[in-house]
C-alpha cells in the first residue's frame, strides 16, 4: 500500500518534467505506431497544439519520401533499444525542415517493448551553416582549378568560368555578356549550348543593345542582382526580349563590377529549386575571382604583344648590327691577323715600329667601333654573360701591351702591379673584364699628359673557391671635380665634354663600362682630385682553378671559315700553337670532313652562305645523335657585337663562342678549355 503514493508521485513528477521541458519531447506506442503524448516544445515546433498530436499517427510529422526510411530505422530501435537519426520533419502548414532525432525504447517488466521516447532537434541552421560552407568549398575550388588551369586566350577562360557557374548554382543554363557602359553595348562571349540553340540567329550576331534584351538587362539598369524564380508570369520587363525558344522557368543575373562601372553582366537559369541569396552570394564571390584570373590574363596578353613586339623589333635591331658589325670588322680582321702573324716573325727595329703603327692604328679603329656597336647592342640586347676559363695575368698583361706603345709616345710610363700569388687560371667573362680594363687604361692614358698610369691587379681567394678581382687603373692626369663623379659613368657624359673634342673619344667607354660590372654582379667606382689625378676601381666576382689544363700536339682542330683573311689568320695562330688545323671554306665541306675524321675541336663561323653555322652545328648535333656518335665540341666564331646572343648560341648546339677579330690568348683558353 505504501509504494502507491510513490509511484503516483514518480508519474505526476515524470509528467511535470515532460510537460515543462524546454526541448521536444514525444512518447509513441510501439504497437500503434501512435503518440501517446508530446510536449508543448515538440508541438511548438511542428505548429500544432499538444492535443491535436494525441493518438495521432508518428508519420504525420514525417515527410512522405522518407516514410520508407524511418521504418527501417523503428526496426533497427527496436532491436538495438537506442538510436540517433536526421530526417525530415514537415509542419501542419506543410513546411519542411531537417531534425535530429533521438529515441529510446521503454520495455514492460516482460521485457516486451512498450513505448517509445524521443527527443527532436531543429538542425535548419547547422544544416544551412554546412550546405554554405560546402558551396563555398566547392566555390574555391572552381576558383583554384580556373587559376591553375594556364589557360591560352580569355574565350576559353570565359567557357570554363561559365560551367563552373552553372554547376555551382546547379542551373541548366547560362550566359556571359560583356558591356561596354558608354555605348549601352552587350556582346556574348559564353553560352551554354541549350542558349545558343534557342536563337542561332542572335548568337551569331553576338551583340546587343541593353534595350533589345528585356528583363535580361535588369540587373544592369538596377546595378544589383535579380532573382526571378516565376519566370513565365507576365512581366513588364520582358519587352523586347530576344525571340528564342529557351524556355526559363528561374532566373538571376548579376552585373560584374570593377571601378563602379558594369564591366559583365552573368546569368544563369532552370535550377530545380527557387533560386536564393546564397546562390546570388556564390554566384558573385565566384565571378569575382574570376574576372581577377581574366584581368592578369588580358594583362599576360597585352604584355605578351608588348614583348613580341620589342622582341621583334630587337632581332631586326641585331641582325642589322650583326651585320654591319660583320662588314666592319672582316676588314681589320685581315688587319690585325696579320700584324700578329708578322710579329711571330723575325723584324727589323724600322719594320717594328712600322708594326706597331699598324697594330694602334688598327686597335684605335676597332675600340671605337666596338664602343658605338656595344652601345647599341647594350641598349637593344642586354648584357649576356660568358664564362670560361682563362688566364687572368694574361689577359690583364695583354691590355698593358696594347697600351703601352700608345704611352710612350705621350712619354708616360705605363705600369702593372701584380699581387703576389694571384691565380693563373680562372672561371670568368674573360672579353667582358678585358672591354673593362681596356676602357679604363684607355681613358687614363687619354686624360694623362705626363706622369704614370699604374694598373694593380690583386685575388682575394675565399675557402669554397670563390674569389674577388680587384682592379685598380690610376693616373696623374687632369682629374675630375667632385661634383661630376657620379655622372661620369653615364650615357655621353664626361667631367667636361670639351674634353672630348680634346682628348678624342666618344664619351661611351665609362657608361659601358658601368653596365659590364653591374652584368658582372661587380661594382665601380672612382676616387679623384682635380687637377691631381684619378683612381677607377673594380670588383669582380670570379671562381679560382686549380689545375691548369694544357692541350698536346696532336689535339685537332677543323676551322670552317669563308672568309680567306680570317681563315689564314685563324690557320696561323692555332698552327703556330702546335695544333692540328684542318680548313674548311664553307659548311658543305665542314660537315663532309667532319663526318670522315674526327676532330678534337671544331671553329664554326656563324656567317656563311649558303648554310649558316646554326645550321651546321644542328645537322652535326642530328648526325651523332642517330649514329650515336660522341659528342664533337663545337666553338662559334662570331663577331663582338654578337656576343650577347651567347644563350641562344648554346641552344642551338654550340659549346661555346669565340670573338672575332681572333686573338691569340682568346684562342689559347678556348683550346684550355676542351684539351683531354
Amino acid at each position: 500500500m505504501s509504494q502507491k503514493p510513490d509511484r503516483l508521485f514518480d508519474v505526476v513528477q515524470w509528467q511535470q518534467v515532460f510537460e515543462s521541458a524546454d526541448f521536444c519531447l514525444a512518447l509513441s506506442d510501439v504497437a500503434t505506431e501512435r503518440f501517446v503524448s508530446v510536449n508543448s516544445a515538440f508541438a511548438t515546433q511542428l505548429g500544432y497544439q499538444p492535443e491535436e498530436l494525441a493518438d495521432a499517427s508518428i508519420f504525420t510529422i514525417y515527410a512522405p519520401e522518407v516514410h520508407d526510411q524511418v521504418r527501417e530505422l523503428l526496426v533497427d530501435l527496436d532491436r538495438k533499444g537506442h538510436i540517433v537519426y536526421e530526417s525530415i520533419h514537415i509542419r501542419k502548414d506543410g513546411s519542411r525542415f531537417p531534425v535530429r532525432v533521438e529515441a529510446t525504447i521503454f520495455r514492460d517488466s516482460h521485457g516486451c517493448t512498450a513505448f517509445r521516447v524521443s527527443t527532436s532537434t531543429d538542425i535548419s541552421i547547422q544544416r544551412m551553416q554546412a550546405e554554405r560552407f560546402i558551396r563555398y568549398m566547392r566555390c574555391q575550388n572552381a576558383q583554384l582549378k580556373l587559376y591553375a588551369a594556364g589557360y591560352s586566350c580569355c574565350n576559353e577562360l570565359l567557357d570554363s568560368a561559365l560551367e563552373e557557374a552553372v554547376a555551382l548554382t546547379e542551373s541548366c543554363v547560362g550566359y556571359i555578356f560583356i558591356y561596354e557602359e558608354d555605348s549601352r553595348l552587350l556582346t556574348l562571349y559564353a553560352w551554354s549550348h541549350a542558349v545558343a540553340s534557342s536563337f542561332t540567329a542572335q548568337v551569331e550576331r553576338g551583340v546587343w543593345e541593353l534595350d533589345g534584351i528585356g528583363l535580361w538587362g535588369e540587373a544592369i539598369r538596377q546595378r544589383k542582382p535579380i532573382i526571378t524564380n516565376d519566370y513565365v508570369a507576365d512581366n513588364p520587363l520582358k519587352k523586347n526580349f530576344p525571340e528564342c525558344s529557351l524556355l526559363l522557368e528561374r532566373y538571376v543575373s548579376l552585373p560584374i563590377m570593377r571601378s563602379n562601372r558594369i564591366v559583365a553582366l552573368v546569368g544563369v537559369g532552370n535550377k530545380e529549386q527557387p533560386y536564393t541569396e546564397d546562390d546570388v552570394r556564390q554566384l558573385q564571390l565566384f565571378m569575382g575571382g574570376c574576372w581577377n584570373v581574366l584581368e592578369r590574363l588580358k594583362a599576360r596578353d597585352e604584355l605578351m604583344a608588348v614583348k613580341e613586339l620589342a622582341e621583334s623589333s630587337a632581332r631586326v635591331k641585331g641582325e642589322l648590327l650583326a651585320n654591319i658589325s660583320h662588314e666592319l670588322r672582316t676588314p681589320l680582321n685581315g688587319i690585325l691577323g696579320g700584324t700578329q702573324l708578322m710579329a711571330l716573325t723575325d723584324l727589323t727595329p724600322e719594320q717594328q715600329t712600322y708594326l706597331e703603327m699598324i697594330e694602334v692604328s688598327s686597335a684605335h679603329e676597332l675600340s671605337l667601333i666596338t664602343s658605338l656597336l656595344d652601345l647599341v647592342s647594350l641598349e637593344s640586347e642586354g648584357i649576356q654573360v660568358a664564362e670560361q676559363l682563362f688566364s687572368l695575368v694574361v689577359a690583364v698583361e695583354d691590355v698593358i701591351k696594347h697600351y703601352r706603345s700608345v704611352a710612350s709616345e705621350k712619354g708616360l710610363r705605363l705600369l702593372l702591379d701584380i699581387a703576389p700569388l694571384t691565380p693563373e687560371q680562372v672561371i670568368g667573362d674573360s672579353v667582358r673584364i678585358r672591354q673593362i680594363l681596356h676602357s679604363l687604361v684607355g681613358n687614363a692614358i687619354k686624360f694623362t699628359d705626363q706622369g704614370d698610369v699604374i694598373v694593380n691587379l690583386s685575388v682575394v681567394v675565399e675557402e669554397n673557391g670563390a674569389a674577388l678581382v680587384r682592379l685598380t687603373v690610376s693616373d696623374t692626369g687632369v682629374g675630375i671635380a667632385a661634383e661630376q663623379q657620379k655622372l661620369i659613368f653615364d650615357i655621353l657624359t664626361q667631367s667636361d665634354m670639351s674634353n672630348t673634342r680634346q682628348h678624342g673619344g666618344l664619351g661611351l667607354g665609362l657608361a659601358i663600362c658601368n653596365r659590364l660590372v653591374a652584368a658582372l654582379g661587380g661594382r665601380i667606382w672612382v676616387e679623384s682630385t682635380l687637377s691631381l689625378g684619378s683612381t677607377f676601381k673594380v670588383e669582380l666576382p670570379i671562381i679560382v682553378v686549380t689545375n691548369e689544363r694544357q692541350w698536346t700536339q696532336d689535339f685537332s682542330v677543323l676551322l670552317v671559315e669563308n672568309d680567306h683573311l680570317s681563315a689564314l689568320t685563324a690557320t696561323g695562330l692555332l698552327r703556330k700553337m702546335g695544333l692540328a688545323v684542318t680548313v674548311a671554306v664553307d659548311a658543305y665541306e665542314g660537315l663532309s670532313i667532319w663526318q670522315r675524321q674526327s676532330f678534337d675541336l671544331v671553329l664554326m663561323d656563324i656567317q656563311m652562305p649558303k648554310l649558316s653555322g646554326f645550321e651546321a652545328v644542328q645537322k652535326i648535333r642530328q648526325v651523332e645523335n642517330e649514329q650515336g656518335r660522341k659528342r664533337t665540341p663545337v666553338v662559334a666564331q662570331a663577331v663582338y657585337a654578337r656576343r650577347n646572343f651567347h644563350e641562344s648560341f648554346l641552344g642551338a648546339g654550340f659549346d661555346g663562342l669565340i670573338s672575332k677579330p681572333l686573338m691569340r690568348a682568346d684562342l689559347e683558353e678556348t683550346i684550355k678549355l676542351f684539351c683531354r
